[in-house]
């Protein structure tokens, strides 16, 4: 899937000075360690803290790296219920971040998701199309996949 989200961001054009690939929590480093190995930029990492007493609850516990006026790519692997991916956004933009912009590889979007990303500082969610959605966003961009499993198979 990184492929197919480094051939959507190659259509960009960012300088890799004023790049951060941002991981959300300590378990997407490598995505992001990966994506900023191709494309450049500083990797940031999210220090997640997880509410165990309330379902989908976390909140940012800290920072590692800076994003004082950098353009902001978050990677992650799933977005259910938006709320690691919005605290994040919220951190990023708390910090200094000129643009935030996300790759998700499965939008399962739960209750409130879309709504949440809506209001969120997030300029642009691009996802996969690996889970089938018919509601429309104007914040979030479907990538199809099709040829990438066409390739594989």
């Amino acid at each position: 899937m990184t492929s197919l989200f480094y051939e959507d961001f190659m259509a960009q054009s960012y300088k890799q000075d004023t790049l951060a690939i941002v991981s959300p929590d300590i378990g997407g480093i490598s995505r992001a360690r990966n994506f900023s190995n191709k494309v450049g930029g500083e990797l940031v990492i999210i220090d997640k803290i997880r509410d165990y007493t309330h379902i989908n609850r976390s909140s940012v516990n800290r920072m590692i790296g800076d994003v004082k006026n950098k353009n902001c790519i978050i990677i992650d692997d799933i977005v259910d219920s938006a709320n690691t991916l919005c605290n994040a956004a919220e951190a990023l933009k708390n910090e200094g971040a000129q643009s935030i912009i996300a790759y998700v590889t499965h939008g399962i979007f739960g209750k409130n998701a879309r709504e949440k990303i809506e209001n969120s500082p997030i300029e642009s969610l691009i996802v996969s199309n690996t889970i089938y959605s018919k509601e429309k966003n104007p914040k979030i961009r479907v990538l199809d996949i099709s040829s990438l499993l066409a390739n594989i198979i």
